[in-house]
């Protein structure tokens, strides 16, 4: 072999190893941006959650509605003793007219207001239950979001190795091929090779601005969103005892998922709905209270005070449809907790198979395949320098490499999900419902 192509050999493969340890860097102009930090900014800006917290709001003025204590009612009126008198003296300005205030009070009776306070409570902590329930569900969605962007990340900084590799290959090789140490087929194999990394790096930077945009619209599309960059993310987390059977992660998502917890909370209130439509058979009473006066209609007049009640008498109807309702409504909801319980553990028992097989993938290729290949790729790299191997394995090494690579990427990916999925089916997260 030539010197001056054992040094341009020798000068390709020091380049190779020094790539091999430099660090995956975001680029520049980039906004480093952790998972806690996109957590926090979807609390602050999504607008399904801001619409969610309005719901609560809701409730609880409904909560107010509910315990108010209905107003007396002052009835203020004159009226003619007598209305022949009215002509003798003069027309309506001459009369003498009683002077009447009357004051109505409606009691309500069987505990409806405490009924109604009661339901009401209910439904205000069920839209607080559903707001949780909201955060835990679209979180998981930011956090997948996060991790394609992450995982998208680590892609582009892969093509960008794998091509500036090529690169040096085609450098390197122009010097060869002009000294004649290889032949014009293979100098083309790597030029066609580096045109492969250059589109797989392109159609890496359209998912990378694709991740973007998802994780943006998520978090309502702040400043600088197009420039978010992934932070490296553990997935060494103390949230969950993987270690657990399937039935205590059960146990556990039954106990405390937001979801379940409004449901429940709704059959409360149906139970209390129910409760009140029965009260309402006994009917509620009317006080009224009225003072009369006439002056000046006879001599010696005295006040008249009178004392009244009324009641409606439930004759003909008893409030018999409005308790057939009600009894529908507490059976719906509490079927609706029963499917929400079956449909909770099997989410349960597919999130744990899903964490564990992805932890299993993903701990397989960073105790045996990651190592090998690239102690493949290195002595393919050694070979090829030596002249003892020709272009084909060179390349294929390098293929070899790419690929196991993004697999193992896409392992941590899948890992990252399917333990944020399993916190959700768990129903983990607490978070506060302020702003």
């Amino acid at each position: 072999m030539p010197r001056f192509g054992f040094i341009a050999l020798l000068a390709l493969f020091i380049g190779i190893l020094l790539t091999s340890f430099l660090p995956i860097t975001t680029f520049a102009g980039d906004v480093l941006l952790t998972e806690d930090q996109a957590i926090a900014l979807f609390y602050q800006r999504n607008l399904d959650l801001i619409a969610a917290r309005y719901n609560v709001d809701a409730a609880r003025a409904q909560q107010v509605i509910a315990a108010a204590v209905p107003n007396p009612v002052l009835s203020l009126y004159s009226q003619s003793p007598n209305i022949a008198k009215i002509g003798r003296h003069g027309g309506f300005a001459g009369a003498q007219y009683d002077t009447i205030a009357r004051l109505d009070q409606l009691i309500e009776t069987a505990g409806k207001r405490g009924l109604r306070k009661e339901g009401s409570g209910f439904a205000t902590q069920a839209s607080e239950s559903d707001l949780r329930d909201a955060l835990r569900v679209l979180s998981n969605e930011v956090r997948h979001a996060y991790y394609n962007l992450l995982l998208s990340q680590k892609v582009v900084d892969l093509a960008r190795e794998t091509l500036a590799r090529y690169d040096d290959i085609v450098r390197t090789n122009s010097l060869r091929l002009e000294s004649g140490d290889i032949a014009e087929s293979d100098f083309l194999r790597v030029e066609v090779e580096r045109f492969k990394a250059q589109g797989d790096l392109d159609q890496a930077l359209r998912s990378l601005a694709g991740a973007r945009t998802g994780l943006a619209v998520l978090l309502a599309w702040p400043g600088d969103a197009m420039n978010f960059a992934a932070q490296d993310v553990s997935l060494k987390r103390s949230e969950v005892d993987a270690k657990q059977p399937p039935e205590a992660f059960i146990d556990q998502a039954l106990m405390q998922r937001a979801d379940l917890q409004a449901a429940r909370l709704r059959v409360n209130q149906a139970e209390k709905a129910l409760a009140l439509a029965r009260a309402k058979r006994i009917p509620d009473v009317t006080i009224a209270v009225q003072d009369e006066a006439c002056p000046f209609c006879y001599p010696n007049a005295d006040n008249a005070i009178g004392l009244g009640v009324s009641v409606p008498l439930p004759v003909f109807y008893r409030n018999q449809g409005e308790i057939a309702l009600a009894e529908v409504n507490l059976n719906n909801f509490n079927l609706q907790v029963q499917q929400l319980e079956q449909n909770v553990r099997a989410e349960v028992l597919g999130a744990t198979v899903a964490w564990r097989t992805a932890d299993a993938q993903a701990r397989r290729f960073e105790e045996d395949v990651i190592g090998r290949v690239k102690t493949v790729r290195q002595a393919a790299e050694l070979a090829y320098s030596k002249g003892a191997t020709d272009i084909l394995d060179f390349i294929e090494a390098q293929r070899s490499y790419k690929n196991s690579v993004l697999e193992y990427q896409n392992a941590l990916y899948s890992r990252a999900v399917a333990y944020a999925d399993l916190v959700k089916v768990l129903g983990i997260e607490q978070v506060p419902l302020s702003p």
